[in-house]
């Protein structure tokens, strides 16, 4: 299994074509946000010399990309943790979703005493956003309280790539330790509509 340090360089030897399609296509402006913001990031963790040049220049080009947006959304995760109802686990989990028309949409997890009907702050937050009749989930924010930051359960993730499959997922700690991954990753061989009997 690749430690979050590999998996990087991996993206950015294998897989700069798939940053640059998605810099340069027409997504949307909040999705071309969080990438540049995630390219920031891993410039800190692995250094500009393990940064194709290609992406060096896309992202000197965007250096003044307002990531603000990208900061509230984690501020909104860490904030609405506090609401988290965890009195089994005590494990509490904030999530926020970025939308594309730039609305932020947040949920924590809710245990149950009956344990199987307990919901992710993931799930939580994206039935929210669909049932608001929202599309274009372009950011998915995790916070938990761990020394290393948490990454979505099985469940969430299927869900994520059902609903959010070309997103990005930041994984953050209380510490500010981000793990940055996108959805598709996080599932690489996901079940898709695509496999449903027609």
């Amino acid at each position: 299994m690749l430690s979050y340090y590999e998996y990087i360089l991996y993206l950015m030897e294998h897989k700069q074509e798939y940053y640059l399609k998605s810099l340069q296509t027409e997504n949307s402006a909040m999705l071309r946000t969080a990438l540049v913001y995630s390219l920031q990031r891993f410039r800190l963790l692995i250094g500009e010399e393990n940064i194709p040049a290609v992406l060096m220049q896309t992202l000197e080009q965007n250096e003044g990309c307002d990531t603000s947006m990208i900061q509230d959304a984690i501020v909104a995760a860490e904030n609405v943790r506090a609401f988290a109802q965890a009195k089994y686990s005590n494990f509490r989990v904030g999530s926020a979703l970025l939308c594309s028309d730039s609305s932020i949409v947040v949920g924590t997890n809710v245990e149950s005493s009956s344990y199987g009907l307990t919901i992710c702050a993931e799930r939580s937050a994206l039935t929210s956003v669909l049932s608001a009749g929202k599309t274009g989930i372009d950011v998915v924010v995790v916070c938990t309280d761990t020394d290393v930051p948490s990454s979505p359960c099985g469940a969430c993730r299927q869900l994520l790539f059902d609903y959010a499959p070309e997103s990005l997922v930041i994984m953050r700690n209380l510490n500010g330790d981000e793990q940055i991954v996108f959805t598709k990753h996080l599932l690489p061989f996901g079940f898709s509509d695509n496999q449903l009997m027609k």
